[in-house]
């Protein structure tokens, strides 16, 4: 049977649990099915190892993800949801959050969640304040709700860092909204990536990689 669209696709570290997005659009109407699988010992008391099948109606779910390996996030085009999974998804929800202002990126770390929402659609918008950025814990508590103006084209999470780029400006700031690290890379250098190390970053340069410490970091 045709499930949908396939929006994405997620795989846990252990390689035993996979979870699904499809979307379907027939006869007019808009769902996102979400499938959660376990190819392990207990996934094989479950007909085709299906442990769990969710459906979201009018809702689109382009991006799912095991942040960790026994914690899911199903990324909504108007929230999200974590949910556990040791083995089979806890049908309580971790979190269950529904956003007032469009998602314009995602990031996460195998400890948190993160959303850039478009402020300008806030009533309360004030001018230097384009960006929401929010950020979650895995028990689904906010740690983080902060404004902001820096117009980037990328952002990943490192550890309990975001990292912002733009070009050749970039910027680091902590879960805490601590501004840690700014700086313009100079020609020939594409960016900065983490490490398993707080401080730690490799520099991209067209010829090579650099690891650096960043003892400027506020």
């Amino acid at each position: 049977k045709k499930s949908g669209y396939g929006m994405d696709i997620s795989l846990s570290a252990d390689g035993q649990k996979l979870v699904t997005s499809f979307l379907d659009v027939n006869s007019g109407s808009l769902k996102t099915n979400i499938a959660y699988y376990n190819f392990g010992e207990v996934g094989a008391n479950y007909k085709d190892h299906l442990t769990l099948g969710s459906v979201y109606n009018d809702v689109v779910v382009p991006k799912v993800e095991f942040v960790n390996n026994d914690t899911v996030c199903i990324y909504r085009d108007n929230g999200f949801e974590m949910f556990e999974m040791e083995q089979t998804p806890n049908e309580t929800a971790l979190a269950n959050v529904t956003f007032d202002q469009d998602i314009v990126s995602t990031f996460s770390s195998d400890s948190y969640v993160g959303f850039v929402l478009d402020n300008q659609q806030a009533k309360d918008a004030k001018e230097g304040e384009k960006y929401r950025v929010v950020v979650y814990n895995l028990k689904g508590s906010k740690v983080m709700d902060q404004k902001m103006n820096f117009v980037y084209s990328s952002v990943v999470m490192n550890g309990s860092d975001i990292i912002f780029q733009n070009g050749s400006d970039c910027r680091i700031i902590t879960v805490k909204g601590r501004l840690k690290f700014e700086t313009t890379l100079k020609e020939g250098e594409d960016g900065l990536f983490g490490t398993l190390k707080s401080n730690q970053y490799f520099l991209i340069k067209k010829d090579a990689i650099e690891l650096i410490k960043l003892k400027g970091a506020r």
